[in-house]
């Protein structure tokens, strides 16, 4: 039993041995992409294994932003908005109770998870930007030069609750309703305050007369 005793130790010896080289190779490739990750995140350039360095370019915290990836060059978010839950509240309360009814619930908070996730409300320095929708998907893009009024409509509740429908109105564009927005007053003043500035931006200033 001695010599079959000591092979046996030797292997499992030998197999931890290589458990542990396993794990490092691991925890590096972990850090390796850690560091790759923080630098894309950042801006910079990085190696992908060659001499050669790959520019990355990175707009914006959410990669699959509809808003994000239509920027153009120069033009800067300045204020976002999303839906408030607060006309769901009803569906999420039966979307819960529904879970245990043959999961019909996860059907309804799919949907309003969908809905929430494919909205996109911004404003940027040059326009405003709304995207509606995941495989159906509507836009709304209007220069502020372009932007005539936002009209604001909240209802007794919307008004406790903070939410309502902004209509935005262009020139020779339709009116263009978004209803349950969170805090639609502050969308509005965000896009008055980014048209103000822009205008005072492009108009020159006319000298005085003497």
């Amino acid at each position: 039993m001695g010599p079959l005793h000591s092979f046996q130790n030797a292997t499992l010896a030998k197999q931890g041995a290589h458990a542990l080289d396993h794990a490092r190779r691991k925890i590096d490739h972990v850090a390796t992409t850690k560091r790759n990750l923080r630098i894309l995140a950042g801006g910079a350039k990085f190696s992908s294994g060659s001499k050669s360095m790959l520019p990355i370019h990175y707009r914006g915290n959410n990669m699959g932003s509809y808003v994000d990836s239509s920027l153009m060059p120069g033009e800067s978010v300045v204020h976002r908005a999303k839906l408030s839950l607060w006309p769901y509240f009803f569906a999420i309360v039966i979307g819960i109770l529904g879970i245990f009814a043959f999961g019909l619930g996860l059907l309804i908070l799919l949907g309003l998870w969908i809905k929430f996730a494919s909205t996109e409300l911004a404003v940027t320095n040059k326009r405003i930007m709304v995207k509606v929708g995941f495989i159906s998907r509507q836009t709304i893009e209007l220069n502020l030069g372009k932007l005539e009024s936002i009209q604001v409509h909240q209802s007794i509740f919307g008004r406790i609750f903070g939410y309502g429908t902004i209509i935005i109105s262009g020139a020779g564009n339709p009116q263009a309703p978004v209803k349950s927005i969170q805090d639609p007053m502050a969308f509005r003043r965000a896009a008055l305050a980014a048209q103000e500035q822009g205008t005072a931006v492009v108009t020159p200033q006319v000298a005085a007369t003497p």
